[in-house]
């Protein structure tokens, strides 16, 4: 059994005030802001975010899962997106700054000089 300190809702924890560490990596939020307003701030965002998605309800076990499980899609994703941007890295220069490559240009004008001045 937990003594009345060690309780999640109870007097001691309510009235603890979070450092600015515990606001960004604690795996527990706490009941109130940090004093520190940039740390006030992201404890608001993260209090948002946590009850929007519903993680606030979680043990710190299945917080940690949850998170990391995102991190790493995220991490996978943003390398794929990466390796497959340096794959086709022509064609991503072509979509994102859209002049053709000189020599594509003469290539093509010097095909047309050599077919269209032919005889029929």
């Amino acid at each position: 059994m937990l003594s009345p300190e060690e309780s999640v809702i109870s007097p001691v924890a309510w009235r603890r005030q979070p450092s600015t560490r515990d606001a960004l990596f604690g795996l527990t939020l706490s009941y109130r802001p940090p004093k520190n307003p940039t740390a006030a701030l992201i404890w608001r965002k993260r209090m948002v975010i946590e009850s929007t998605i519903g993680t606030y309800a979680l043990e710190p076990w299945e917080k940690f899962l949850v998170f990391s499980f995102v991190f790493i899609v995220f991490i996978l994703t943003i390398i794929g997106l990466f390796k497959y941007a340096i794959f086709v890295k022509h064609r991503t220069a072509y979509y994102l700054y859209s002049p053709e490559p000189q020599e594509t240009v003469e290539r093509a004008v010097d095909w047309v000089v050599r077919n269209f001045s032919r005889e029929f």
